[in-house]
């Protein structure tokens, strides 16, 4: 109440006393208690209009932060707030929903993970956004750039690409209405559409830069799609209830509705559940374009949970492991119980295979990689334990 008492200087501070005597009372009569409901109700919907549906469009520094429930202001958070984080959920929300797309989100799972690896090469994409913005020049026909709508369109044709012009024109109409800078839902400014419009077509048809971006993206599909494993793993593994939206059992790069509510092939999806059961990881990776490696590691993740409820269930708490070595920053490995390990990389472009002295010291016992049935015990090299497969879950044996 404070803070928007601060922030709202045009609004008669008589206001904010009213609704905190009334929001602090102990006891409230039937009209009070009516208004608090109805201000209940309207509270949400006006905050994710004000943060969801404008601020995440209009405040564009890395789009793949801008994600419902998230924080405008947070780039990112430390691995040590992270397992902070899901230690707070193991203790007080073990049954949490645990979504990473939703009917609802600005970007799909798999178009984040993408575009957070510009945060690992800041040098290469300041370069490539100078190049291409001489190479778009011509597209704008003369007509004053718009460069929030320029920066958000790059960002948004690499995580997504390959896509389509309409698909990218609807998007950027979108887009541009819900940020309400220039131009808005409840009054459309055509002329500014239009140059949008135009400016998009032009992008198109610069052969130049259509080749450029696909060198620049072709860098970024295998990091992008491993940290889509680790999230897809941690998910999986974190205290809660892990949610798939329906699509992205599979590398999924929709965009915000409705480009994300498209039909699903869920025949094709039926059909790998089926391939996946007599896979091995090597066979699978093997596979990375058609998404192969997303369903079958979380079909061998589902199967695990099913027969080892024990070991998922709210009494199997969430501990942090750490690791050791020139890049213990780019592990992140934590327990769930007593007879189960996940481990992931991170800013797997940054450490480029190269993991030199790092290991995970693990508890005492035999651990089996679910994925790759290896056996480890004691510590493990990432090098070793990501030799065949980007992730790894370890089971205890004999548990």
């Amino acid at each position: 109440m404070q803070g928007a008492r601060i922030g709202s200087t045009d609004i008669d501070a008589a206001a904010f006393d009213f609704l905190l005597s009334l929001f602090t009372k102990p006891h409230l009569n039937e009209s009070e208690a009516d208004f608090v409901a109805q201000w209940q109700q309207l509270a949400p919907a006006v905050m994710a209009k004000g943060v969801e549906d404008t601020t995440f469009y209009s405040f564009d520094r890395l789009v793949s932060c801008n994600e419902v429930g998230a924080q405008a202001s947070l780039v990112g958070i430390s691995a040590d707030r992270f397992h902070e984080f899901c230690h707070y959920l193991s203790e007080r929300w073990p049954n949490n929903m645990l979504a990473t797309s939703t009917h609802d989100n600005k970007r799909s799972e798999d178009v984040r993970t993408r575009i957070s690896l510009l945060s690992e090469i800041p040098d290469r994409w300041s370069e490539a956004l100078h190049t291409w913005s001489q190479l778009t020049a011509p597209a704008w026909k003369n007509r004053t750039p718009d460069r929030h709508a320029e920066y958000l369109l790059y960002q948004t044709l690499i995580g997504a690409w390959p896509i389509g012009e309409e698909r990218t024109w609807a998007y950027m109409l979108k887009a541009c209405r819900e940020a309400k800078i220039r131009t808005s839902w409840h009054e459309p400014n055509t002329g500014y559409e239009e140059n949008i419009r135009g400016f998009v077509d032009g992008v198109y048809q610069t052969p130049e830069f259509i080749a450029s971006l696909e060198a620049f993206i072709q860098p970024l599909i295998l990091p992008g799609r491993i940290n889509s494993l680790s999230q897809t793993l941690i998910k999986m593994m974190v205290s809660g209830v892990p949610d798939f939206y329906q699509g992205t059992e599979l590398w999924d790069l929709s965009l915000v509705d409705p480009d994300n509510r498209r039909p699903v092939d869920f025949a094709l999806r039926s059909d790998f559940v089926r391939r996946c059961k007599g896979l091995s990881a090597a066979e699978v990776v093997r596979d990375w374009d058609s998404g192969l490696p997303k369903l079958w590691l979380t079909a061998r993740v589902l199967k695990l949970r099913r027969e080892r409820a024990a070991d998922f269930s709210d009494r199997s708490k969430y501990q942090p492991l750490v690791a050791q070595g020139a890049r213990l920053g780019n592990v992140l490995a934590f327990r769930r119980g007593e007879n189960l390990i996940a481990v992931v990389p991170r800013f797997t472009m940054s450490v480029n295979g190269n993991w030199g002295d790092t290991r995970l010291p693990l508890p005492r016992g035999h651990w089996r990689n679910c994925f790759t049935d290896d056996i480890v015990q004691d510590s493990v090299e990432p090098a070793e334990l990501f030799n065949v497969f980007p992730v790894a879950l370890l089971i205890r044996e004999g548990s």
